[in-house]
């Protein structure tokens, strides 16, 4: 079971990591060439989406990957398919409201986005992204039936591809013809590409045509476990789109690429950590609960610590390299501008991360009332705080702020993982992530020296990730020489092993 969530994990790595390269270049090339007032409403606009995606999201996928996987691991095939076409049906109908809403209301989006440009550029974007929402959705749905009948390996390929093809094609038609309408036009096209494939995909690993279908008492099991993640979700939903609409209020336009950009360290670099643990849900629901627990027990230290190591690296990384980065790529000290925002969701960053663990544990053992009820509490906070600090122009306190639920989230880990004090709580959540913590503080603070002397940026930059990428080095080392835990060990013997014999041949 180890090396099957190690080679899952590799999957989803890879699918995460060309995910995040090619979408940070697509994002800064956007910018450059739409200009900030288009680049503005394509973001105000694909933030628009996801609030209306979220709100009518019950959230179906997720049990159905529950329900639909246990049904198969008892052999029960036709309740498996009755779990996924309930869920398909009741998704996909759910998914075409939001889009005839957005396309009736699209003048009037328009007018309170203040955009300047051509009102026909703007509606046609809206009606092909309103497209392409409802292909996601068909994405989403096929790819849940492949991922319970274990096709990770497929999905990360598929996921890889799409990427390549869909940030491929947008970096050419910037380039060659920067607009809107050719945006949407590109999206919703791969998607309908994408689409068709799972589909085939889907018939032949499944051996059946899904159809809709509305069955009362399939419908009832979903919602009784969906119901919890579909308040999870709006509240996800407050949190990661919604401030980019209160940017647009109280900032304008202009400033929300600078604040999207820095943002969206954040978002890929969470997603691309993450998705390192992308099948530890299916894994762990498909577990009795003895040896659910004894898998939590052995993987709690050495998962959350991997996940400290990717994070110095990345967030590291984002911080001393992005700013350099984004000079190049958009151009107009817009780095420079965006540095600020990009340590402060750096920061942000390492806190999410905190709560990955609990989320999967949680809903494996089908207590989402858990994680409901945390994300409650965090919205409250982080909302609340976004709004006042927004409404009040400090844009570098929005972003800051969204780290406010730290201590929600050694609740949330107390809860989950069934520890028993806060105090021992905090202690698995912070002891794995000292030494990366030092690593990463030790390399900034040496960017940020040389960066007051005469050395060039991109110099300054070059040497400081050097450093880092030596500081996290000696980190893994003084963990595998001096840590008492077991699990890592074993796994960075293996690793040490597979790289000597791959140097043999």
């Amino acid at each position: 079971m180890k090396q099957s969530i190690l080679k899952t994990s590799g999957y989803a790595g890879a699918a995460n990591l060309v995910e995040l390269i090619l979408a940070l270049l697509t994002a800064g090339l956007s910018i450059r060439f739409l200009g900030l007032e288009d680049a503005g409403f394509f973001l105000f606009f694909e933030s628009l989406m996801q609030v209306n995606g979220g709100l009518f999201n019950l959230g179906f996928q997720s049990a159905v990957t529950k329900h639909a996987g246990q049904a198969i691991a008892e052999c029960d095939e036709p309740l498996a398919r009755r779990f996924f076409q309930v869920g398909m049906s009741f998704d996909l109908l759910l998914v075409a409201l939001p889009c005839v809403i957005i396309v009736c209301l699209a003048p009037q989006i328009i007018e309170w986005s203040d955009y300047a440009g051509s009102t026909t550029t703007a509606v046609t974007y809206i009606y092909l992204a309103c497209g392409a929402l409802v292909l996601s959705k068909i994405q989403q749905v096929l790819t849940t039936g492949l991922m319970i009948r274990h096709a990770y390996g497929l999905l990360s390929s598929f996921r890889i591809a799409s990427n390549i093809l869909t940030n491929g094609l947008r970096i050419g038609v910037l380039i060659i013809a920067p607009s809107l309408p050719a945006l949407g036009m590109t999206n919703a096209g791969v998607l309908a590409i994408g689409s068709t494939f799972l589909a085939v995909v889907f018939v032949r690993k499944n051996h059946y045509i899904p159809r809709f279908y509305f069955g009362k008492k399939e419908l009832s099991q979903l919602w009784s476990f969906t119901k919890w993640e579909y308040v999870w979700s709006l509240c996800s939903m407050l949190t990661s789109n919604m401030d980019r609409i209160l940017i647009v209020k109280y900032f304008g336009l202009a400033v929300l690429p600078i604040y999207s950009m820095a943002k969206r360290v954040l978002i890929l670099g969470h997603r691309f950590i993450s998705g390192f643990t992308d099948y530890l849900f299916p894994i762990l629901a498909g577990k009795s609960d003895a040896d659910r627990a004894t898998m939590i027990q052995n993987m709690d230290y050495s998962l959350r610590w991997s996940l400290y190591g990717l994070a110095a690296l990345l967030y590291g990384s984002a911080i001393i390299l992005g700013p350099v980065l984004l000079n190049l790529v958009v151009g107009n000290d817009f780095g420079s501008r965006a540095q600020p925002y990009i340590i402060g969701f750096s920061l942000v960053g390492w806190i999410y991360l905190m709560d990955i663990l609990p989320y999967h544990v949680a809903r494996a053992s089908a207590r989402t009332y858990i994680n409901t009820t945390i994300m409650l509490l965090s919205t409250t906070i982080v909302f609340s705080s976004i709004w006042f600090f927004a409404s009040h122009g400090n844009l570098l306190m929005v972003v800051i702020c969204q780290g406010f639920h730290l201590p929600v989230l050694i609740l949330h880990n107390r809860w989950a993982m069934d520890y028993e004090t806060m105090k021992q709580s905090a202690m698995r959540v912070f002891s794995p992530a000292t030494g990366f913590l030092i690593a990463s503080v030790f390399a900034i603070w040496i960017y940020i020296l040389l960066e007051q002397t005469d050395l060039p940026s991109v110099l300054s930059a070059l040497i400081s990730a050097a450093l880092l990428l030596s500081a996290v080095l000696i980190a893994i080392f003084a963990e595998y020489r001096f840590s008492s835990n077991d699990t890592i060990k074993i796994t960075l013997d293996a690793l040490f092993l597979k790289i000597q014999e791959r140097r043999k041949v």
